[in-house]
């Protein structure tokens, strides 16, 4: 009589365990949301330099990424320069009138379209470090170097990152240069117009630099 007793409590447990396998085979499982790469809607993501950025104004501007899977288009520059990558580039016109880079990838197209413009790059180089605190001496070298005059200096924030913005002129110009210390890149935020059309799309420019979300740092 025990061991039939045993037996059948044995039974019933085998049957409670078996039974909660068949409902938690039946529960839907969530899919693995993709990563998208490049520009997709109003999200720009650059896994190769962990970068993205959320909230583009692509409804009244016009956005293209650059290069193979919008992660990035090398400047094709002089020996001795660092070198450049063209992330995104984006323009306050319908996409027919899109102006973009050249094939050596410089925007000189663009300016003499005179059309107003915001790209995201980095300098990327192995094997070095870029500090936060260095970024305000280097910003100054760089427009000393293309005889930029600096309008103003200041530092500021993306999440818990810091760095430095300055608002910049030359001839007729101007532009603003936010940089971002993140390991071995510089990464760069740049709004360009004529001094005319500056103050217009300014606003959008810091909305962008609020999206910003710089991964790993």
């Amino acid at each position: 009589m025990r061991r039939a007793i045993v037996w059948i409590v044995s039974s019933l447990l085998i049957m409670f365990f078996l039974g909660c396998g068949d409902e938690s085979s039946e529960t839907p499982i969530e899919p693995t949301q993709k990563i998208v790469k490049g520009l997709s809607g109003d999200t720009y993501m650059n896994t190769k330099y962990g970068i993205r950025i959320t909230n583009l104004p692509v409804d009244e501007w016009t956005a293209e990424d650059l290069g193979a899977d919008g992660q990035g288009m090398r400047l094709q520059s002089e020996q001795g320069f660092l070198p450049f990558y063209l992330l995104l580039l984006m323009e306050p016109v319908p996409a027919h009138q899109f102006v973009g880079p050249d094939e050596k990838g410089y925007l000189d197209p663009v300016a003499e379209a005179n059309i107003p413009y915001i790209v995201v790059a980095v300098d990327y180089q192995q094997d070095r470090t870029i500090e936060t605190p260095d970024l305000s001496e280097e910003l100054e070298r760089y427009a000393n170097l293309w005889l930029y005059e600096i309008e103003s200096k200041k530092l500021v924030y993306v999440g818990t990152n810091a760095g430095v913005q300055a608002i910049m002129s030359q001839n007729g110009d101007k532009c603003t240069e936010t940089w971002f210390a993140k390991g071995d890149l510089l990464v760069r935020c740049i709004y360009n117009a004529s001094e005319d059309e500056f103050d217009k799309y300014l606003d959008i420019y810091m909305k962008m630099l609020d999206n910003i979300t710089l991964m790993g740092t």
